[in-house]
């Protein structure tokens, strides 16, 4: 199904994006220059209580790259934290 974004106005296919709700990855993605890559901003409290907003981003081989280096950082905060 395609969306139009009323924050963006970009178009997309809801089927064929990323969604992510954790603020803390996101806010890194954006560290990393990725703003490019948002297709819309979503709020839904009814549906995730914890975590209401949701930002929408395309698929893409940027975005598989970052999501690889928060892999790795969100490990290295790990071993971090138990000492490893």
């Amino acid at each position: 199904m395609i969306v139009t974004s009323r924050i963006t106005g970009k178009s997309y296919d809801a089927d064929s994006v990323l969604y992510i709700t954790d603020v803390a990855q996101w806010s890194f993605y954006f560290s990393e220059g990725c703003d490019y890559e948002v297709l819309d901003i979503l709020y839904d409290g009814s549906r995730n209580q914890k975590r209401p907003l949701c930002i929408v981003f395309r698929k893409s081989k940027r975005m598989q790259d970052l999501y690889k280096m928060w892999l790795a950082k969100r490990e290295m905060k790990t071993e971090v934290e138990h000492g490893e």
